[in-house]
């Protein structure tokens, strides 16, 4: 993948306090990604994002949209 080319994205999250609290997979290409670790977590005014590490050993830059929608940013092959 291309780094600024974005792409909308599946995720399963999980919920404890809130809804959709945090990703903890995300299929990308037909692959289920698993989230081993996220690295940084942070917000903007309309959107908050993820970087996280996945079982492949890459780290990806997800984008939550406040509105529930998901889109990958950015990856970070390993």
């Amino acid at each position: 993948m291309e780094s600024n080319e974005i792409n909308h994205i599946k995720v399963e999250c999980y919920s404890g306090y809130k809804a959709d609290e945090r990703p903890i997979s995300f299929i990308l290409n037909e692959t289920k990604l698993v989230v081993d670790e996220i690295v940084d977590r942070w917000y903007s005014p309309d959107c908050e994002y993820f970087k996280v590490l996945a079982d492949d050993g890459d780290r990806y830059l997800l984008k939550c949209s406040f509105h529930g929608e998901w889109m990958l940013e950015k990856s970070f092959p390993a």
